[in-house]
């Protein structure tokens, strides 16, 4: 026996092939051994363990030198797989930032199996109990750390859609190998996922957005006025450049959405178009940035994109106070509820409250999930935006309050407009010279509380 019992702690330490092994004695539960003979049970449970896995280390290597001889494909080291990857061709290039995120993924489970199983090296060695295994790790303890001698497993619970990500990328690297390793079924085809129940952003209520409209500073004004008038996602504001902007048709051409990499068209609605106008006369272009609609904005992105995001979760907290994040019962992280994103749902919300077509809608957002394109089958053209859009006009027009100076213009010449005036009876001027007074002091608001009021 070559146990050893310190400090309340039994403690294994045996040697095989000249290779020393030892450990702390665990119970059944995971918990150190609390006696003599559970930790003896569990050294011997040690011992068939390593000659086990000495055993079919040697099965696995004359199978994989008939693996060789069959296929003509040489093994695949795990630890090369996913750089092997990046190697064939593939329907969409992922990001940078995707990239590394997929990368991070792969070590996630290059580092379950070099510690779980060890004697598994190559991809074509792993099978679909491993693959059970890691996904199971997942679901309880969420992403793997090496669990230090004698210290318990704490579970750190992920979401549905972020266990989803992980064996999304997993698979995809044996699928875009399988031929290159020889790899016949793929031992994470078809495993089942969790559920996708996730805490979605949630749109602005008419009183939030009230009250961001009147805290509204210089850095956070353009952001959420474009954002509310175009649905357009922060990432795509912040990069937004003139040359993406059609004054003459008004409307956004934007060629690839940063997430989606899916194109859209976005009418410019008549506040934004003042706006960007308003921009427009006072750029500079001695700007390595001016090519971009809010160069200040677009450099902090490109350079740090999360202070961006700080700079809004301040705003929402500090100056509005309204919460940005709740902690999802059994999941130790807060996740983020409200921030610039939200008027991209609030834009969708209102848009169907006020009747507009679900395809319409999709066509200015541009959403490419199955759900979403279920959703939104049918084509919307670009006048079919520009007219649903006008439905929007007053919500729009609302939070442009006080945003970007209304546009004046000369009405005495519309001729539609002389006509109405002839036609009303003489005694009614002086309500119409009041009505007009007080549309030109309230400004927006009067306008969309008198439409109202006009059509019931």
């Amino acid at each position: 026996m070559s146990l050893d019992f310190k400090n309340g702690t039994w403690y294994y330490d045996f040697m095989v092939a000249g290779k020393r092994y030892r450990g702390t004695c665990l119970d059944a539960s995971g918990q150190p051994a609390r006696n003599e003979r559970t930790a003896l049970a569990y050294e011997n449970a040690q011992r068939a363990k390593v000659g086990n896995i000495r055993s079919i280390k040697s099965t696995k290597a004359l199978l994989e030198n008939y693996r060789e001889e069959l296929t003509g494909k040489k093994a695949i080291p795990l630890r090369e797989a996913y750089i092997r990857s990046l190697e064939k061709p593939r329907k969409r290039i992922p990001s940078e930032r995707r990239q590394a995120l997929k990368a991070a993924q792969w070590k996630n489970f290059l580092s379950f199996m070099e510690d779980v199983y060890p004697e598994v090296t190559h991809l074509a060695l792993v099978s679909r109990h491993h693959a059970e295994d890691y996904v199971n790790n997942l679901v309880i303890y969420g992403k793997y750390t090496v669990r230090k001698v004698g210290k318990r497993r704490v579970p750190h619970p992920l979401s549905g859609a972020t266990i989803t990500d992980h064996i999304t990328t997993v698979t995809e690297v044996f699928t875009l190998l399988a031929e290159d390793a020889g790899i016949v079924n793929n031992p994470f085809a078809n495993i089942p996922k969790p559920s996708l129940k996730t805490e979605t952003r949630q749109p602005f209520t008419l009183e939030e957005l009230d009250i961001i409209k009147e805290n509204l500073d210089e850095f956070t004004r353009p952001l959420f006025f474009i954002a509310i008038a175009t649905a357009l996602r922060e990432g795509d504001i912040c990069t937004l450049k003139w040359s993406e902007i059609d004054m003459k048709n008004l409307v956004i051409r934007r060629g690839k959405m940063r997430k989606t990499q899916v194109g859209v068209d976005i009418p410019i609605m008549p506040p934004l178009a003042d706006y960007f106008r308003m921009l427009w006369e006072n750029r500079t272009d001695n700007d390595d940035f001016s090519e971009y609609v809010l160069p200040d904005h677009a450099k902090m992105y490109l350079k740090n994109r999360c202070g961006v995001s700080y700079r809004i979760k301040s705003f929402l907290e500090d100056k509005c106070h309204i919460a940005t994040t709740i902690k999802p019962p059994g999941r130790d992280r807060a996740v983020s509820i409200k921030d610039l994103h939200s008027c991209r749902h609030s834009f969708c919300y209102y848009a169907g409250l006020n009747g507009i077509p679900l395809n319409v809608v999709q066509g200015i957002v541009g959403h490419m999930t199955s759900e979403m394109t279920k959703l939104y089958s049918n084509h919307a053209s670009l006048e079919d935006k520009r007219k649903n859009m006008q439905l929007m006009s007053d919500f729009i027009l609302d939070f442009a309050d006080g945003t970007v100076p209304l546009a004046t213009g000369d009405c005495s010449c519309d001729p539609e407009i002389l006509d109405l005036l002839k036609q009303l009876p003489r005694q009614y001027a002086e309500e119409i010279k009041q009505m007009l007074e007080l549309m030109l002091k309230k400004g927006p608001r009067s306008i969309i509380e008198l439409r109202r009021q006009v059509t019931g």
